[in-house]
């Protein structure tokens, strides 16, 4: 009992490597371990994350008699579970054939696994994309009238969502509604979203409303979700006559005392400007009064992006052949930019990335040098933007001249190079 004590206490006080050494002298003396004992080793070496050891020493309780339910029972020192803890540790390390080879061990030997063992299988099925064997374990918890929870609903929808199974996520959800499970705030927001991605707003609309009535407040990110949903409309939401609905929904966030992030309007203006609409988004960008480089950024995004698709974007740029009005060239907009904020390397890209595509190369490289210039640093999708174009032109020198710089700036130690594979 005292060895037990010594042990246990070395361990809180972080000394495992000691209390380990107390457990080895033990067995050297040809002392047996009871049940306490080997909860206090298993506690040991989890701390240590030794858990295939901790594995073989279940696998050792078995074999002398020792049953390792009583030691889940009896060693529960502040919330310590010895076999929880062996299974969770080897979901954190993603050493799921072990922790299934643990979890049957115990079912075999009439150890029930908890809602928290599930938990931890689910959650790393979910983060290795294993969705199937997810699901099964969920319905397995069930089956077994264990009580599911929101955490672990959430990793299952939020794997759906990671995978692009956006329909099936609401699918799913729904199923788990008509089971009669409990859903927080967390997977409402999830699904909302995917509706809003789908661009189904009637049904993302009526879920916020079934939310309303369960007492769930709407926030920030609900509204940017509908928001988001409104951009995502074929040809931009302002062709399809819904710039009205998206700064409706602006303003019902503020007058609910809710303060929106720079992404809401960056949408609204990126809609605006795809729509060729530039006056009204330089208008709505002037009634905001914490401007920022985003929204700039958001700007210059929604504009090469529409202008884009239309091939204008030279005369959306220069103006070449255009009357420079509010309603055309970007460059005079950026000209006032620079007046109130500076441009970042996002917005230097774009515009760099839009005149690659346009074949409008010596122009990217201008914005390149002139990036440079005001001592800003591209980055790996700058380069791959102009070394993709170079590539294509068959401008080995150039190619060259830009990996060179690359390289320059670049720590093999610390960050994987990525530019334009097809080069290197």
């Amino acid at each position: 009992m005292s060895c037990n004590f010594l042990m246990n206490r070395l361990i809180e006080r972080g000394n495992v490597d000691m209390a380990l050494a107390i457990y080895g002298h033990l067995k050297m003396s040809g002392l047996n371990p009871n049940d306490y004992t080997y909860g206090i080793l298993l506690k040991a070496l989890c701390r240590k994350g030794n858990f295939e050891e901790a594995r073989d020493v279940f696998r050792e309780m078995v074999e002398v008699g020792v049953h390792p339910m009583l030691s889940l029972a009896v060693h529960t020192l502040k919330g310590f579970v010895p076999i929880r803890a062996v299974i969770r540790g080897f979901c954190s390390e993603m050493k799921l054939k072990e922790a299934v080879e643990v979890l049957f061990d115990m079912v075999y030997e009439g150890v029930a696994p908890d809602v928290y063992i599930y938990g931890a299988l689910i959650h790393a099925y979910c983060k290795t994309r294993n969705l199937l064997q997810a699901l099964a374990l969920h319905k397995d918890m069930v089956s077994n009238e264990i009580k599911t929870n929101c955490v672990i609903l959430s990793s299952i929808l939020q794997c759906m969502c990671e995978m692009g199974m956006v329909s099936e996520l609401v699918d799913q959800f729904k199923e788990f509604r008509d089971l009669g499970l409990f859903l927080d705030k967390v997977l409402y927001n999830i699904v909302v979203d995917a509706l809003c991605k789908l661009g189904k707003l009637e049904e993302a609309i009526e879920l916020l409303n079934e939310m309303a009535s369960r007492h769930m407040s709407l926030d920030v990110v609900n509204y940017t979700s509908l928001i988001d949903g409104y951009c995502l409309q074929v040809g931009g939401f302002s062709r399809n006559g819904l710039t009205e609905e998206a700064l409706e929904l602006l303003n019902c966030m503020e007058t609910q005392g809710l303060k929106p992030n720079s992404t809401p309007h960056n949408r609204i203006i990126e809609g605006l400007c795809m729509a060729g609409k530039l006056k009204e988004a330089k208008a709505f960008l002037n009634t905001l009064e914490d401007k920022c480089v985003e929204n700039y950024s958001a700007m210059v995004d929604g504009c090469c992006e529409g202008e884009y698709e239309k091939g204008s974007f030279p005369s959306m740029w220069k103006g070449e052949g255009v009357e420079k009005t509010d309603d055309s060239p970007l460059w005079n907009e950026l000209n006032d930019m620079g007046k109130e904020i500076e441009p970042d390397v996002y917005c230097y890209t774009v515009l760099i990335d839009g005149h690659c595509k346009t074949n409008n190369f010596q122009d990217a490289i201008d914005l390149y040098d002139e990036m440079i210039a005001r001592g800003l640093h591209p980055d790996i999708v700058t380069y791959t933007a102009l070394l993709s174009s170079c590539w294509g032109r068959g401008d080995r020198y150039r190619v060259i001249t830009l990996v060179d710089e690359i390289l320059k700036g670049w720590n093999p130690m610390t960050e994987p190079c990525q530019c334009c594979p097809m080069v290197f």
